[in-house]
């Protein structure tokens, strides 16, 4: 057998003869009942209006955990820009103490290489606070647009289920 044919209709006799002849002329048949398809494609189109519903939620569960990090990821770009200010501060102090005797001089030369280590450090975390700002404002961004492909997602879901509603009127009347 080459081809497959589907025969839709409502009546089992028709369905029964056309697969007779269908099949004695080499065809392969599936057959289906109009009322079974369309109650198939209701059932499929609330399972996915409520697939789209729970997708829904867990996006505005998952953009208030974005907005928290991308509050907290700031917080933290603060504190590490206000202790680079402090380090900056410390470096100059060291300085003056540079000045001082020879002693002291060799202290805050080792002093100020851990100060350069430590705002390096905190640069880096800056950097990374930053870095971790503009991943947290494209993944809210990322979720603004996941929700909108949600949104015209569920009102293709709602034309379907219009469409299904329709037909299952049609075949009542």
């Amino acid at each position: 057998m080459g081809k497959t044919v589907l025969v839709v209709d409502d009546s089992q006799v028709f369905r029964t003869s056309m697969k007779f002849f269908l099949e004695r002329a080499g065809f392969s048949v599936a057959e289906a009942e109009i009322q079974n398809l369309a109650n198939d494609a209701a059932e499929n189109a609330e399972q996915i209006k409520d697939q789209v519903k729970t997708i829904q939620d867990q996006l505005g569960i998952v953009r208030k955990d974005l907005a928290e990090i991308a509050d907290s990821s700031l917080q933290e770009a603060t504190r590490a820009r206000k202790s680079t200010e402090l380090l900056v501060a410390i470096e100059r102090d060291m300085t003056e103490v540079n000045r001082g005797n020879e002693e002291v001089t060799q202290a805050s030369v080792e002093i100020a290489t851990a100060g350069a280590q430590a705002k390096k450090g905190i640069d880096q975390i800056a950097a990374a606070a930053q870095e971790a700002d503009k991943a947290a404002t494209q993944a809210a961004a990322a979720s603004r647009q996941q929700a909108q492909g949600a949104k015209e997602l569920q009102a293709a879901i709602e034309e379907i289920a219009s469409i299904a509603t329709e037909l299952q009127q049609q075949q009542a009347a």
